[in-house]
């Protein structure tokens, strides 16, 4: 996630940028239904995070899907 807290010690950061349907369907995918509402609810609180943070704007390289 690159939190500020963390970056001085860090080589280099990653985003990967993915369409958070198509990222979601992955997860479900992988884990199952049972976490569908867990990963929706989590969705919100992680893009939250990564504003606050400005993740996507501090990372060294982006890659996207």
């Amino acid at each position: 996630s690159s939190q500020r807290a963390i970056r001085p010690r860090l080589t280099a950061t990653i985003w990967i940028d993915i369409d958070e349907a198509a990222g979601l369907e992955r997860v479900l995918h992988r884990d199952g239904d049972a976490i569908s509402a867990q990963m929706r609810e989590w969705l919100g609180t992680q893009a939250q995070h990564f504003a606050l943070e400005e993740s996507k704007d501090a990372a060294d390289f982006v890659l996207t899907t």
